[in-house]
């Protein structure tokens, strides 16, 4: 059995577009961490990006470099907070979160891969009929 050690961790950076757009030009990475299936229909484009499933994580987060600056991204602040923070454990010194995501990326024009009418899709079919968002 192993020792479980204690880190005090700096509060996770947070980013919007907008910023991630400086570091992404900068030469930060983007680490996208929706499902595979939601980054097909509808992507970040123009940019340096790696999409790691936040379900995959865990098991692949040696595939991130460490010498670059991160922005994590996901389909909720909370998935991209905990991969951020796991990150940040595991010696990682530059990683920020973008909040708000996907949907602010594209009302500032940012490039995109795919048809941003996938994201108002995937909008109508979480919402449930109470008006309260499942996510």
């Amino acid at each position: 059995m192993s020792e479980t050690s204690v880190k005090d961790l700096p509060e996770v950076r947070l980013a919007c577009p907008s910023t991630s757009q400086r570091m992404l030009a900068e030469g930060a990475l983007l680490i996208d961490l929706r499902p595979p299936e939601a980054v097909a229909k509808l992507g970040f484009g123009g940019c340096d990006l790696r999409a790691i499933p936040f379900a995959e994580f865990e098991d692949r987060w040696t595939e991130i470099p460490r010498e670059r600056a991160l922005i994590l991204v996901g389909d909720s602040g909370t998935q991209a907070r905990k991969a951020a923070y796991f990150l940040m454990y595991q010696g990682f010194a530059d990683v920020a979160v973008m909040e708000p995501g996907l949907e602010r990326w594209i009302a500032r024009g940012f490039p995109v891969t795919g048809d941003p009418a996938a994201l108002a899709e995937a909008s109508a079919a979480c919402c449930s009929g109470a008006g309260s968002c499942c996510g």
